[in-house]
């Protein structure tokens, strides 16, 4: 996060984020694997993905609703902070960073509109 800009999203560089970062094992899950080559191979829609593993922090910090976050792609992720879970993956380990922090997950999370006629 620091000082690189987010994916190369120089619009969003300044953060603070939250980021849900897969691990490598989770985008070579082989029953996920077909979905994501289909999302990479159109660059709307990879940013798409990108954005919803984004959260602004402030609204996490702000969040009213503890059981949900607005992504920066616009859909709402559910959370349960006593479960460990974000959008059904398991959170594994967490780094802060001067503007944000990264939990890393065991799952990719695809966002509805991508999950449609996938």
């Amino acid at each position: 996060l620091n000082g690189q800009g987010l994916f190369g999203l120089g619009a969003i560089g300044g953060g603070p984020y939250t980021i849900f970062a897969p691990t490598d094992a989770a985008f070579a899950n082989t029953t996920i694997a077909a979905t994501i080559k289909s999302i990479s191979s159109n660059k709307n829609n990879m940013m798409t993905l990108l954005s919803y593993h984004i959260v602004e922090s402030s609204a996490v910090l702000n969040n009213t609703d503890a059981s949900s976050v607005k992504t920066l792609e616009g859909s709402s992720l559910a959370i349960d902070t006593k479960a460990g879970l974000v959008g059904g993956a398991k959170v594994l380990k967490s780094k802060r960073y001067s503007n944000g922090i990264i939990y890393e997950i065991d799952q990719v999370l695809i966002p509805l509109k991508l999950s449609i006629g996938m």
